[in-house]
């Protein structure tokens, strides 16, 4: 049986809890009655969120699972990026996600705790980050959520047609993370590619490398790609909250 390190016994040097909800709090603000009508997030939500940025930063220290090394960064892009996505998900019990090139579970433990409605499967080729997700759904106390350690490919994925959603963010290029996505989506289903402004630029350098392009014959009318053999695939720009980074969200249907 393979032994987890318990970073939680390392003292917490440098971590205000009560700084992070307040932030966290702040950051939610109009998220929950947007979305759920006159009520609050919960206390449990924040907590829940305010825990899991703090043991990330902390397992950061031994094992690579994120760049960012600041707690008031890692609550505003982390958590800013999934608030992103809100609009576009469902609430739907028992929808089922998938989060692949998950890393430390970006976005699919943030999705759980705001949506706990909804099934999510976490989906990374590093065991040690993998190691990190198994640590914290239990952590945490979620439930309908699972990691599970998988080197994804364009030819054989072992989780085929499973998925009402696909996401990533920031793993791959966009002809990589399109090719991934869709065999492992069921009829209907919906992925959705969380890029930087930059992403223009991806599209051009696969083109000028003269690979065989998902996005077959590309043109830009109306914040609409047309793609082969995808019904539609639309731009969404968008920014994070309080900080205003610029975010694109490349959104596509089979």
């Amino acid at each position: 049986m393979k032994i987890i390190p318990d970073y939680t016994l390392q003292k917490r040097t440098n971590i205000d809890e009560s700084s992070s909800e307040k932030l966290i709090k702040r950051l939610l603000n109009g998220y929950c009655h947007e979305y759920y009508g006159d009520i609050d997030c919960t206390d449990l939500q924040i907590r829940q969120l305010k825990d899991y940025i703090h043991e990330m930063l902390l397992w950061s220290k031994n094992i690579n699972i994120t760049g960012i090394t600041g707690i008031k960064e890692a609550i505003l892009k982390h958590i800013g990026d999934t608030l992103t996505l809100l609009p576009y998900i469902p609430h739907k019990k028992h929808l089922r996600l998938a989060d692949i090139g998950s890393g430390a579970g970006i976005p699919g433990i943030i999705l759980k705790i705001l949506m706990p409605e909804i099934d999510i499967t976490l989906i990374d080729a590093r065991r040690k980050k993998v190691s990190f997700l198994h640590y914290i759904i239990a952590r945490l106390g979620l439930k309908g959520i699972t990691a599970v350690h998988q080197r994804l490919s364009t030819n054989n994925n072992g989780v085929l047609r499973q998925f009402n959603i696909v996401v990533s963010r920031a793993v791959g290029d966009i002809n990589l993370m399109t090719r991934l996505s869709i065999p492992l989506l069921s009829p209907d289903g919906m992925f959705i590619l969380m890029k930087g402004p930059a992403y223009i630029k991806e599209i051009e350098e696969t083109e000028a490398k003269d690979k065989p392009n998902i996005l077959g014959s590309v043109y830009n009318v109306n914040n609409e790609l047309k793609i082969d053999n995808i019904k539609k695939i639309s731009i969404i720009e968008t920014s994070l909250p309080i900080t205003n980074d610029k975010r694109v969200l490349i959104i596509g249907s089979i």
